[in-house]
């Protein structure tokens, strides 16, 4: 693949240096800057002379090593001038500012803004991540709002790799309507989305999204049935949408045989016109990028090569903000893209070979040959793009789904369909309503139809994996060894390709069933404070989530013990962020039965409805219980919450039994004397600590009276988790931090 591709192999080193200088953005000094400056500088005037003698093989062969180092060393100094160019917003960290932002990306929790007016002297046009505490209204792209603030400085590799080092929690004071065509349109859209899909339970969500990139009414249910079903990519905009419907007026076009050049300059006219109407958010810019580069060099220049269009895309990317590298959208539509493009020529020449076998033969012989071959294109492309695409699922998201290979032979042939189709409802809508309805009851069937077929794998838990089973890692080195035989392998190529794949598909199956194997002899309970509070436990295919507290729900401690979803989650008190929390673990994770007090008093009675609704949206049995709760989870393990003067939320004792083993998690309130082998005081824990006769005690060290603990060494502190593995054959524990 890298062969008589220099630019491609310039772009590759470049890219690399871009990831030796972010990952050593914090040894970044002003010495070492000018060093790498210099190094650029000379390889790059070495280069230049050594190409005047590009005959002679040795100055060629110089000024290639040269040129190689001046992209390395350019990589990491690009990634230097931009850490330059963003360390004056450090001063802004935690200051008050009132503000006129305009909104140029919605979702249900925050809003992705662009400063146009800052009493501090923010600088206009500063992309800042807003996590408003009110909201007055439905908000629309190109809104502005102005608001009371605190900024918090960001300087992590997420936040930089969507242009932004802020992010500001506030009031939002009042807000305006935006103006000008974009806008416009925009408002036009919001507005007939809402008539035109309103008795369909999902399009109503996706159409906005998909279209301007409006999520405000997109809950955590509906992305966590699409990541299950592996096709979460096409909620999001992003180079699927934007290639089907340039590709779609490409297509139209086409039929009047008009030049492909006049085509292919109208395309990227209509890509940047889009582009513009969502907002120029920085995943969406990226997408136009690559889908230029891309259509240029292949339409408007025949002989050019798609890799070097791609590589070339990506470099422009990366030059633009290196940290885009760390983009996951990015990563997946560049990896994507070039897994396609390197599998190319394989299917072409099985696709070939078919045709050989099918070009003599009847009808229907040739029909059914030609419908193999577009299936086996299609199965080996999802097989490439999830492959490809694994090593990104395994390092940015929790979950990895194998049933997307087949899915998206589904989905996005129908997602394609729909999105044309809803296009055509939301721009025949201003003329005439009626007119639209029924473009616009297709696309929403079509929408319903991906979302139920996603929402049926979701229910049964069937095709998603935690990316933390053990010894995951070698489906990861696999997944990069087809990355790397596709593009440096000439010979048996395909041989070679094809083994890679297969034994990347067997390692994931075994990594799953080690996993169910271990969990067999191992019981698991975890108590940690990141995020929420929470006790969490797993034994043998049966899971349980206490909630005790705290902002959001800790979805990691499920994926973390190779669980996808929950058998059982108890709620232990009614409040606005105990609601919050049950949305966002529900949202993110398959929950079967849900625990939760009995109501006693208006308020709680009122949450009860609120979570009826939730439950029922999502599948979830509900169970009441009183404030002492014992339940057997299996033959090995017992489980027991109690507490104390009717609170249960404020003074709770949670108890486990597994196989004879006693462990006790003290929280809040607790005072009863405790025995057993392991007792855990919790964040909240101010009872006696001389009551305690467990064998082991762990503290948190966010105690009050830790001081006091520290006086006696049988006592150890931990910090935001504790993890206790049992070994329920031979009733052995062991207590660690993970």
């Amino acid at each position: 693949m890298l062969k008589k591709r220099n630019l491609a192999v310039t772009v590759l080193i470049f890219t690399i240096g871009v990831g030796l200088g972010i990952f050593m953005k914090d040894f970044d000094t002003f010495c070492f800057r000018a060093v790498i400056y210099a190094i650029s500088v000379i390889a790059a005037l070495l280069c230049l002379v050594m190409r005047i003698f590009k005959n002679n093989k040795v100055c060629s062969r110089i000024s290639a090593a040269a040129l190689a180092v001046a992209a390395f060393a350019f990589g990491i100094s690009r990634v230097f001038l931009y850490n330059m160019s963003v360390e004056k917003y450090k001063s802004f960290d935690g200051i008050t500012d009132i503000v006129e932002m305009e909104i140029t990306e919605i979702n249900n929790n925050r809003l992705e803004t662009r400063i146009v007016k800052s009493s501090e002297g923010v600088p206009k046009n500063t992309i800042v991540r807003f996590y408003p505490k009110n909201s007055e209204s439905d908000y629309i792209i190109g809104d502005i709002i102005n608001c009371e603030i605190k900024y918090t400085y960001k300087f992590t590799n997420n936040m930089l790799s969507n242009d932004s080092v802020l992010t500001a929690s506030g009031k939002i004071l009042n807000h305006s309507e935006g103006n000008g065509l974009f806008y416009f349109i925009r408002k036009s859209v919001h507005e007939n989305s809402k008539n035109l899909y309103k008795n369909f339970r999902f399009a109503k969500e996706i159409s906005r999204g998909v279209t301007i990139g409006d999520r405000t009414d997109m809950n955590d249910y509906t992305y966590s049935i699409y990541r299950s079903a592996g096709i979460s990519h096409i909620l999001a905009i992003s180079g699927l949408h934007i290639s089907i419907i340039t590709m779609a007026l490409y297509s139209f076009l086409s039929k009047f045989n008009i030049d492909k050049r006049i085509i292919s300059a109208i395309g990227g006219v209509f890509a940047l016109f889009y582009a513009a109407l969502v907002g120029f958010t920085p995943s969406v810019t990226r997408a136009v990028i690559m889908l230029l580069f891309v259509m240029i060099m292949r339409f408007l220049i025949y002989s050019a090569d798609s890799i070097t269009a791609l590589f070339s895309a990506l470099a422009l990317i990366l030059i633009i903000n290196p940290y885009a590298l760390y983009s996951a959208g990015v990563q997946l539509s560049f990896l994507c893209t070039l897994g396609i493009l390197l599998f190319e020529p394989t299917l072409g020449k099985i696709s070939w070979k078919l045709l050989q076998k099918y070009k003599k033969r009847s009808a229907t012989v040739a029909l059914f040959y030609k419908i193999l071959n577009s299936i086996i294109d299609s199965v080996a492309i999802s097989l490439v793009s999830a492959i490809f695409t694994f090593p990104v699922m395994f390092f940015s998201f929790d979950t990895f789904s194998y049933a997307s290979v087949f899915v998206n032979l589904i989905a996005v042939p129908l997602f394609s369909i729909a999105i044309q189709f809803c296009f055509i409802s939301l721009l025949l809508a201003p003329i005439w309503i009626y007119l639209a309805l029924p473009f616009a009851y297709i696309s929403g069937a079509l929408f319903d139809t991906i979302s139920y077929i996603a929402k049926f794998i979701h229910d049964i838990d069937l095709g998603t994996v935690s990316v933390y089973l053990p010894f995951v890692f070698i489906p990861v080195i696999l997944s990069v060894a087809v990355i790397v035989s596709l593009m440096l392998l000439k010979e048996k190529r395909t041989v070679v390709c094809c083994s890679l794949m297969g034994a990347f598909f067997v390692s994931l199956i075994c990594c799953n069933l080690i996993n169910n194997i271990q969990n067999q002899s191992t019981a698991l309970i975890e108590y940690g404070t990141d995020g929420g509070e929470y006790a969490y436990y797993s034994y043998n295919g049966s899971n349980l989530y206490i909630d005790l507290g705290g902002y959001t729900a800790n979805t990691k401690a499920v994926y973390k013990s190779g669980e996808t979803s929950l058998d059982n989650y108890f709620m232990l008190e009614y409040s606005d962020y105990g609601l919050k929390r049950l949305d966002a673990m529900s949202g993110a994770v398959k929950i079967n039965n849900l625990y939760v007090p009995y109501p006693k008093n208006d308020f709680e009675a009122d949450c009860i409805s609120k979570i009826k609704e939730l439950a029922n949206q999502r599948n979830c049995d509900i169970i009441y219980f009183k404030d002492n709760l014992s339940k057997r989870i299996n033959d090995q393990a017992v489980m027991q919450i109690s507490g104390l003067y009717g609170n249960l939320a404020s003074e709770t004792s949670i108890y486990f039994i597994v196989n004879d083993v006693k462990i006790n998690i003290l929280d809040n309130g607790y005072k009863n004397a405790v025995y057993g082998d392991v007792a855990v005081l919790t964040s909240q824990y101010n009872g006696k600590v001389s009551d305690i006769s467990a064998t082991e005690i762990y503290y948190n060290n966010k105690l009050a009276n830790k001081n006091m603990i520290l006086e006696n060494d049988s006592f150890i502190g931990f910090e935001n988790s504790l993890r206790i593995k049992i070994n329920v054959n031979e009733r052995e524990f062991n207590v660690y931090e993970p």
